[in-house]
Order: C-alpha cells, then sequence, then structure tokens
C-alpha cells in the first residue's frame, strides 16, 4: 500500500521559496512554490495521508512548551519577528487545509536525531539517499531538502515511529530516537 506523506518547508512570506515534497513511500518530488493558494491546490490534488509542515501553527505567536524542549535542537521560539509572520501564516494555512491529517514537524530537529544534519545541503541529501529515499528530480535547494525530512517525518509519524513534543498548547511530531535505523525505516517503508 502506498502511503503519501507532503512535506512543507513554509516560508515566512508568500514572495518566499515554500518547498514543498510530495513522498510515496521512499520516492521523493520536490517542488518550489510560492502562494498559499497553490499549496492548498496541490494538497487537494494529491490528497495525502499526512501534511508535515515546517512552521508553527499557533497565532497569535507565544513560546509553547514544544519550543522550550526543542530549543535544545535549535528551534527559534515563535515570538521572533521573523518567526512571528511564519506562525501567522502557517496557522492560517493550517485552517485552510482542514480536513486533512496537519502536523507541525521540526525538520532540522528529525535531521540531527537522524545523525544526517548538515549544513551542507549535498551531505543531508547524500544521508537521505543513503536511507533508501529515491529522488524524483534534481533536489537543489535547502527548502527542497526541509521539505523531504518534513515529508520523511510524516511518513514515520504515520508508522508510529515519532513522538510529540508538547503539551496541549502545542504538539511538534519529531522522530525518535533511532534503535536500529535504518534497517527499521526502510523495511516498512518498502513493504507499504
Amino acid at each position: 500500500m502506498i502511503m503519501i506523506s507532503i512535506g512543507i518547508d513554509l516560508a515566512g512570506l508568500e514572495k518566499n521559496k515554500t518547498g514543498f515534497c510530495v513522498l510515496r513511500n521512499n520516492l521523493a518530488e520536490t517542488f518550489i512554490l510560492y502562494t498559499d493558494d497553490e499549496i492548498v491546490d496541490s494538497v487537494k490534488k494529491i490528497k495525502p495521508d499526512v501534511v508535515a509542515v515546517d512552521a508553527p501553527l499557533i497565532y497569535p505567536p507565544k513560546i509553547r512548551e514544544c519550543d522550550r524542549l526543542l530549543k535544545k535542537y535549535g528551534a527559534m521560539p515563535p515570538t521572533m519577528k521573523s518567526m512571528g509572520v511564519l506562525s501567522k501564516r502557517g496557522f492560517f494555512l493550517a485552517k485552510r487545509l482542514k480536513g486533512f491529517n496537519v502536523i507541525e514537524v521540526f525538520p532540522t530537529g528529525s535531521a540531527k536525531i537522524l545523525g544526517i544534519y548538515s549544513r551542507d545541503i549535498e551531505a543531508m541529501k547524500n544521508g537521505l539517499l543513503n536511507f533508501g529515499l529515491v529522488f524524483e528530480n534534481s533536489v537543489s535547494t535547502k527548502d527542497e531538502v526541509d521539505s523531504i525530512i518534513a515529508a520523511l517525518t510524516g511518513l514515520l509519524h504515520m508508522r508510529e515511529l515519532t513522538e510529540d513534543v508538547g503539551d496541549k498548547e502545542g504538539v511538534v511530531i519529531l522522530r525518535k530516537m533511532p534503535e536500529h535505523f535504518p534497517n527499521i525505516l526502510w523495511n516498512l517503508l518498502a513493504n507499504s
């Protein structure tokens, strides 16, 4: 059975690049989108099992328990000016995606837990390829790489290989610490 996860590395402003990944089991296809209408139309057309958004999905922005807990992985507080803009956009985008399974993710944290985090895009791409992902198109931006990790986190979430970080004020889905990674993961994905 094919499971479809969409990962969105949301930009704070529509004029900036938003990474968008469609992950079908281990096959990743990425796009750069800009507007909320483009994102919503794409999600509705694809009808994924989960939509994993790399952005705080709260408005007005405030510091939540999940933000405090994820600080050790480099999470920035939603109350920073640029994060406040992103938080507002994420909140209203999630509202427009009502009816879909929308989750908040933090790809940098997931990448660090998976041991593939790097400031070098090529190194991160190689880490994803080493885990068995197949890129269906050329991946050339950090936005696309982050959208792939967001989609991967969404797929892992559907396979109950994630943990909820936070409380009633907000939850971020993060990859569990791997025990037998990558064998368990890709066996699950390959046999979906």
